[in-house]
């Protein structure tokens, strides 16, 4: 065969590969979901900005379907509405990713509409370097206040990252696992500033046939980035639980997996829809949602299983537990800093090695290998007592209140506010 030709072939048979995969995921059309407002990334009534704290410069992945943009989306709704003056750059990186969530222009100042005297980063250290060169400096060019506000999803800080962590002034953080990571890591300030999740005083519709699920069974939820890796995630790991739990002629029962980015990761997407065995109670649907309807999918499903191996916070789950769905979850790293016995099914993991190639910088750091077993029991005991799984969900959401955008925002206002005495080592 000339050589010529099989970089043509190859590609064609990626191409075929790729078909099939999205012949078999993708959602059906989605019609407008009644009864949700359209959201923006960053929506909400402007006010005034306080005179007695400063502003920030915030940059981050703002329009992007990533979780670090998610969370940089949160943080400065919660900050634009206590009147943080808030200057919102829309970062772009080397990262393939969906870009359509919109900042709300008169709720975001642009850069330059005032002189903030610090930075607010969005960008992990592996990606640290492609914008520090963007960063805002002072009048005399002298480097601004920065904060790097980071997540990581492992117990151990790579070496790797020791210059972008002397680049910064202080780190925030989401939660106390990844604090004690950075706190072995550096004598940097390490702040612990957990997420801000909206208000839930009412649910959007739950629409399932819009999403193809059966009206009457009980609908298990599972949802990850593929950007985030499916070995961390380990959705396989809830296909397995649902397996167990629920032999063949078992009809009253669906999982949905949930999945975006599975084009640039084709032969692991392919490799999972092998693995749902054809089960047609098993639906694998990769994509990218609005909020609005994420949101309408999260609330037609009955509960949400996270085997996950780590996690830094695990927002999919804080999200679920603020609409009162029962979850069950691996009983490791940051989403214990909001969930115990009392509002959750925690499934017990054994602590191993990060191997090798799945997950970056993986030396020296341990993660947890979840009970498939056990998590098998849990999905049968809530279908066969709803009642119960309803108890817990409640109580999910009573205790993730605490989680809320008032909270966040106070501890970033007393932040900044500590801030504001302070010149940074190079002013």
């Amino acid at each position: 065969m000339p050589l010529n030709i099989r970089p043509l072939l190859k590609t064609l048979v990626r191409h075929l590969r790729l078909w099939r995969f999205r012949h078999s995921t993708r959602f059906a059309p989605l019609p407008k979901l009644t009864g949700i407002a359209v959201q923006s990334a960053v929506k909400t009534t402007p006010i005034p900005p306080r005179d007695d704290v400063l502003g920030v410069n915030l940059y981050g992945l703002v329009s992007a379907h990533l979780g670090i943009g998610e969370a940089a989306r949160l943080y400065a709704k919660a900050l634009i509405e206590n009147g943080i003056r808030c200057s919102i750059i829309d970062v772009a990186l080397n990262v393939p990713h969906a870009r359509s969530f919109k900042v709300d222009a008169d709720s975001a100042a642009p850069l330059g509409m005032y002189a903030a005297r610090v930075n607010l980063v969005f960008v992990n250290p592996d990606y640290f370097g492609e914008i520090e060169k963007q960063l805002a400096v002072g009048e005399s060019g002298a480097r601004l206040y920065t904060i790097g506000f980071w997540f990581w999803e492992l117990d151990v800080v790579p070496d790797a990252w020791d210059t972008c962590i002397n680049a910064v002034d202080e780190i925030w953080v989401a939660s106390s696992f990844i604090e004690k990571a950075f706190r072995k890591k550096t004598t940097r300030p390490v702040r612990l500033i957990p997420p801000p999740l909206p208000r839930q005083d009412s649910l959007p519709l739950a629409q399932r046939d819009a999403f193809g699920l059966r009206a009457k069974a009980f609908v298990f939820l599972c949802s990850f980035d593929y950007h985030s890796s499916i070995h961390r995630k380990n959705p396989k790991a809830v296909i397995d639980a649902f397996l167990l739990a629920f032999p063949a002629k078992t009809e009253n029962v669906q999982l949905i997996i949930k999945s975006s980015n599975a084009r640039y990761y084709l032969d692991e997407a392919l490799a999972l829809l092998r693995h749902a065995k054809s089960d047609s109670r098993i639906m694998l649907r990769d994509g990218d949602l609005s909020s609005d309807q994420m949101r309408a999918l999260q609330a037609s499903a009955d509960a949400y299983v996270s085997l996950h191996r780590s996690e830094g916070f695990g927002l999919g789950i804080a999200e679920m537990m603020s609409m009162g769905k029962p979850v069950i979850a691996t009983a490791w790293s940051g989403n214990l800093d909001f969930m115990d016995d009392s509002n959750s099914f925690l499934v017990v993991g054994l602590e191993v090695p990060v191997p090798a190639g799945q997950y970056p910088h993986p030396e020296g750091a341990h993660w947890a290998e979840p009970d498939v077993y056990a998590a098998s029991n849990i999905m049968r005991a809530l279908v066969s007592n709803p009642a119960a799984a309803g108890m817990i969900g409640e109580n999910a959401k009573a205790s993730v209140q605490k989680l809320s955008e008032s909270s966040s925002a106070s501890a970033m206002v007393d932040e900044l506010k500590r801030i504001g005495g302070l010149r940074c080592r190079e002013c």
